[in-house]
C-alpha cells in the first residue's frame, strides 16, 4: 500500500523537465542570415498585421474612429522607423542604430 500512495504522489508531482533551447541556426554569411531570419521575420509581421484586421469585426469588437487612427499612427511610426534603420544602413551608418524603444501600446 506504501509502495502504491508513493507512486501516486510521484505521478501527481512529476520532477519539471529541462527544456531544451532550440538550437541557433547558423549561417555561412550576413547574406545568408538576412535571407533565413529576414523572410521569416517579415512574414510574422505580415500575419501580425493580418491578425489585427480580426479586430475590425464590429460584431465582436467596439471601436472608435480615434482609436483606429491612434493604432494607425503607432504602426506607421514605427514602420518609418524600421525602414529609416534600413535605409542607414544602406548608407552606411546602420551600426548606430540601437536605440532600444518603448515596445507597448496602449490607446
Amino acid at each position: 500500500m506504501a509502495q502504491t500512495q508513493q507512486a501516486a504522489a510521484v505521478a501527481m508531482d512529476p520532477a519539471p523537465k529541462a527544456r531544451k533551447k532550440p538550437e541557433r541556426k547558423v549561417y555561412a554569411n550576413p547574406r545568408e542570415r538576412w535571407l533565413g531570419l529576414g523572410s521569416d521575420r517579415v512574414s510574422a509581421v505580415i500575419d501580425a498585421i493580418r491578425v489585427l484586421g480580426h479586430c475590425a469585426n464590429s460584431d465582436t469588437y467596439e471601436f472608435q474612429a480615434n482609436e483606429v487612427t491612434v493604432a494607425q499612427k503607432a504602426i506607421d511610426l514605427e514602420l518609418a522607423k524600421v525602414f529609416e534603420k534600413f535605409e542607414n544602413a544602406l548608407k552606411g551608418a546602420g551600426s548606430q542604430l540601437r536605440k532600444k524603444t518603448d515596445k507597448s501600446f496602449s490607446f
